[in-house]
């Protein structure tokens, strides 16, 4: 099974030379298929990144405490992180039935080579300073019932992280996390301290815009690259489905792919930015949501590796130069 490979293209003051990261999300235990992690080990290493970030659900949380599973993804890592740095933030999946002694296997990862799992930490390579963080649960199960209750929980958490990002910062500041929904509330941005501050944001958690294929094939016209915030339906005490509540979840306007989060415009052209707006004063954060690995129940996606391809900003001369 070949990778599909997507490219978007930045520029930024703070890198000398052009460098690739790729994007990977939702793997959710795919390592038991030695043929699609050769496949993924290989066509990631053929891109020659400066570092793969994998943004959450890469298993169940419950299962950070097997060994068996542990050595296999350590296994998948080992392999991956031959050719380039791996960091790794947690997501909802992995925050099911993870217990202390599990966490703690998730942070001994870091004791492999060129290995970082970033649980609420912060780590330097080169011209770039990447954060990792880890919402809690009860975020995620707020946003099934009330997106402002999860964005008032996820700016709870944040400040309680100890994540700092300078404003000015000399490094190119990323944020590895998984759910991308709360980043583009406007009251997460005031409330989230330094949330803004970043220069990427790199997310996960919606799949294929994380609709249900039977409620996508009826209704495509109205939810065609909009997006939700958690998969939207409701299930009585049998686990049937009883709601489906779309008007909730579409606003965000979310779906896989490249956004701009915070005041400003862009405009993209085959995943370039080909024209950006920003006023002094307003900071916009390029946002990009993985279509993810590995399906997840019934949820939709496609084997999607994402390349977000940073070139140095050409700077303009000064008139009388």
């Amino acid at each position: 099974m070949q990778s599909i490979i997507i490219n978007y293209h930045l520029f930024s003051d703070k890198v000398e030379h052009s460098q690739r990261i790729v994007l990977i999300s939702d793997l959710h235990d795919i390592f038991t298929n030695k043929k699609i992690v050769r496949q993924l080990t290989q066509d990631i290493s053929e891109l020659k990144a400066h570092h793969v970030a994998i943004a959450g659900d890469t298993m169940q949380g419950n299962k950070y405490g097997s060994s068996k599973k542990c050595n296999q993804l350590s296994y998948f890592l080992d392999s991956l992180s031959e050719a380039q740095p791996v960091v790794l933030s947690l997501g909802n999946h992995d925050l099911v039935g993870l217990t202390e002694e599990g966490r703690n296997n998730f942070r001994n990862l870091g004791n492999h080579h060129n290995t970082y799992p970033l649980d609420n930490q912060t780590l330097i390579l080169d011209d770039f300073r990447i954060s990792g963080f880890s919402t809690g649960r009860k975020a995620y199960d707020s946003a099934n019932h009330s997106c402002g209750k999860a964005n008032k929980l996820f700016a709870e958490e944040w400040n309680q992280s100890g994540i700092e990002v300078e404003k000015n910062s000399p490094f190119f500041e990323e944020l590895v996390g998984h759910a991308p929904h709360p980043l583009a509330s406007d009251y997460v941005g005031r409330e989230a301290l330094g949330i803004r501050n970043f220069d990427l944001y790199l997310t996960g958690h919606l799949h294929d815009g994380y609709v249900p294929y039977w409620y996508k094939k009826k209704h495509l016209d109205s939810i065609q690259d909009r997006g939700v915030w958690e998969m939207p339906i409701e299930k009585d005490f049998r686990g049937k489905i009883t709601v489906i509540r779309p008007w909730i979840y579409t606003s965000t306007r979310l779906c896989r792919g490249m956004h701009f989060i915070g005041e400003g415009k862009m405009e993209l052209e085959n995943g370039t930015i080909i024209q950006s707006m920003i006023t002094p004063t307003e900071h916009s954060v390029p946002l990009v949501i993985s279509g993810g690995v590995n399906k997840c129940f019934s949820l939709p996606s496609h084997p999607e590796i994402t390349c977000i391809n940073i070139h140095p900003k050409v700077k303009k001369l000064d008139s009388h130069l």
